[in-house]
């Protein structure tokens, strides 16, 4: 019988020495290896922590001269850091720098170009170690920027490590410029070309993300002025360093910022101010478009976009709308200087422009030459100053057009005092006053009652409408001015109006019950008719305009229950003044002769005079007549009556008749 006791002692030999099954030592030297490979790694790591804490602990403040002085030499300006350098290799590779300024260009203003609070910024430590920096993330704090252009005519940004950077090469890949390909000599010279200086086109850098936090910007040229304070800005590139050379494709740029102010000589008394500010710009081919813009305004609502062009000769256009402003808001910020307050007032507008600007238009003197814009208002009310009081106009809708200095109505109309007032094809250069501006004004049916209390309450005439034409062309920015230098040819047509003050039924009434021709006079000089009106159908004329003074040839009036009347005469608008001359000629049943009216004097209350010698005859005639039949019946009581009537030097009438008659 077999013993079990020993188990072992039945084996196989080779089970006995020891040998694996299948398999089993492969599975071993995996393990081994890839502890191995593990415990290198593991060394790796441990150096570059322990290398990192080691770097970590270098005073990197101490070459701040030499730092400071390579990039100083680089960017042709003194570069200083009064803060400290910070570097960090663990968990993410990164330096800050604090406090640094950069000094301005000679002849410049503001002692420096930019002032920097904290740069920090974080770079892909895999592409280090094939020896090309990707910032994967830069940050500015609290940057100021001092644009400005100097006296010679060049902007102080223009730095000398940027204007000997080359423009990158379009046609080729756009990552070769930053990456290139292995084999390929960045070195290398173009045939009869010197290499270039070390600038940004051959370098192994790069910045994939940029955040600017806080940033205050100034800008200055020729006489205006651009602010931006608390902008905070975010650009997503695929290289920040081919936008710096062009190549901005894949660009987007994230805005907000406090305030923008903007001067603008000539164009506003104060900065336009616009607050929170927000827009979204996509680069590409050199432009920006902006798509949305939004801003508050004046205590309204800014919204628009624009395309800008950053170069070149190609323009830059916006489309901005406006709307919650009023009007007593913007013409503040418009106003002239020497006005104390407003000239206009009133509601709220909407407002709808399209600006086309050349190229770096603001930093050009003749900017405002090249423009163009289109400008739609619609104004719920509006209040105009005059001498007595402010002109309430309605439902104001324009379309303006401004090129080349000029602005020209292509429509403006307004609702006012029961009519319209229209002004479109004006035009009128608002920033130069030495040229001409073009007048066409259209009045329709405005209310005289209206216009007498706005601006002549003292008229005589009341009731009724009033449309007037006029064309012409004026020099100077003042009322006054544009009074004086006026050249214009002019119609007015006054409907269904009364003559307050003089009673013209009655003077009908009167003249066919003359007794004596030396009653002729009181009637027509007013006495006993004052007081009444008389009806007026129309008054019409045509008037050239030139000095400051209208004169007609052929204005007509008509009164049905009096008569008509042609006038001929001038009126002077800054003195006020009129010296006017109606030839007047009463309706039947009275069949007399015309007679002449004379008004000289101020506009609201003329002196009249009257040459009514046919008159005189007329009513000598038809009363010698008169007296002729009774004289055949009592002749020597009728001419003793009527030579005490005619010739006594005593009598009131006779006295009158003298004066006033010719």
């Amino acid at each position: 019988m077999t013993s079990n006791r020993y188990p072992q002692a039945n084996r196989n030999p080779a089970q006995r020495s020891g040998a694996s099954r299948p398999g089993t030592g492969g599975h071993r030297l995996g393990r081994r290896a890839l502890k191995l490979l593990a415990g290198f790694i593991a060394v790796i790591l441990l150096l570059l922590v322990v290398g990192g804490l080691v770097l970590s602990q270098i005073n990197w403040n101490s070459y701040k001269p030499q730092l400071t002085a390579m990039a100083s030499e680089k960017l042709g300006r003194d570069l200083t850091i009064d803060g400290d350098i910070r570097l960090s290799f663990w968990p993410i590779l990164g330096i800050s720098v604090d406090k640094i300024g950069l000094a301005n260009a000679k002849g410049g203003v503001a002692p420096q170009l930019l002032t920097i609070e904290r740069v920090t910024a974080e770079a892909d430590l895999a592409m280090l170690l094939r020896r090309q920096i990707n910032v994967t993330s830069l940050r500015i704090d609290q940057p100021k920027i001092y644009l400005e252009q100097l006296p010679n005519g060049q902007g102080n940004w223009n730095l000398p490590l940027f204007a000997a950077t080359k423009p990158a090469d379009k046609t080729a890949s756009k990552t070769e410029a930053i990456a290139p390909k292995e084999g390929v000599a960045t070195g290398a010279k173009e045939p009869g070309k010197e290499a270039s200086p070390a600038g940004l086109e051959n370098s192994q850098f790069d910045i994939s993300k940029l955040v600017i936090q806080d940033a205050d910007i100034t800008y200055s040229a020729a006489g205006q002025k651009l602010a931006v304070a608390g902008m905070d800005v975010e650009v997503q590139s695929h290289s920040m360093v081919g936008l710096a050379e062009g190549d901005d494709r894949g660009t987007t740029v994230a805005l907000t910022a406090a305030a923008l102010n903007m001067q603008l000589d000539g164009v506003s008394a104060e900065p336009i101010q616009l607050t929170r500010l927000k827009a979204q710009a996509d680069l590409s081919d050199g432009r920006v478009l902006l798509n949305p813009l939004q801003a508050d305004f004046l205590g309204g609502q800014l919204t628009g976009k624009a395309d800008v062009s950053l170069g070149g000769p190609n323009p830059s256009d916006m489309v901005l709308q406006l709307q919650g402003v009023t009007v007593d808001k913007l013409a503040q910020l418009f106003k002239k200087p020497a006005q104390p307050a407003a000239a206009v007032s009133g509601g709220a507008f909407q407002a709808e422009l399209q600006l086309s600007l050349p190229s770096y238009g603001l930093q050009d003197a003749d900017w405002a030459d090249r423009m163009a814009a289109m400008l739609k208002l619609n104004i719920d009310q509006l209040q105009l100053p005059n001498k007595a009081q402010k002109l309430p106009l309605t439902n104001v809708k324009a379309d303006l057009e401004y090129r080349n200095q000029i602005l020209k109505a292509k429509q403006l109309v307004a609702e006012a005092l029961g009519g319209t007032i229209d002004l479109s094809g004006s035009s009128h250069r608002p920033l130069t006053s030495p040229h001409d501006s073009v007048i066409k004004l259209k009045i329709n049916d405005l209310l005289l009652n209206q216009i007498k209390s706005a601006f002549a309450p003292d008229m005589p005439l009341a009731g009724g409408k009033v449309s007037l034409t006029m064309d012409g062309k004026a020099r100077g920015q003042s009322v006054e001015a544009v009074e004086t230098s006026l050249t214009a040819k002019a119609g007015v047509d006054i409907r269904d109006t009364s003559y307050q003050g003089y009673d013209g039924a009655k003077l009908i009434a009167s003249l066919n019950s003359i007794k004596s021709p030396a009653d002729v006079l009181p009637l027509l000089s007013g006495n006993g008719l004052k007081g009444g009106q008389t009806k007026i159908a129309k008054v019409s004329g045509d008037f050239d305009i030139a000095n400051g003074v209208a004169r007609t040839t052929n204005g007509f009036a008509d009164a049905p229950d009096v008569g008509q009347a042609k006038v001929a005469g001038r009126i002077a608008f800054i003195a006020e003044t009129m010296d006017m001359t109606a030839t007047v000629t009463l309706a039947k049943p009275i069949d007399l002769p015309s007679f002449e009216v004379m008004a000289r004097g101020p506009l609201a209350s003329p002196a009249l005079s009257f040459k009514a010698d046919r008159v005189l005859a007329f009513y000598a005639q038809k009363l010698g007549g008169e007296a002729l039949k009774a004289l055949s019946k009592n002749p020597s009581g009728v001419l003793q009556d009527l030579g005490t009537k005619l010739m006594d030097g005593s009598s009131e009438k006779t006295n009158s008749l003298k004066k006033l008659f010719h």
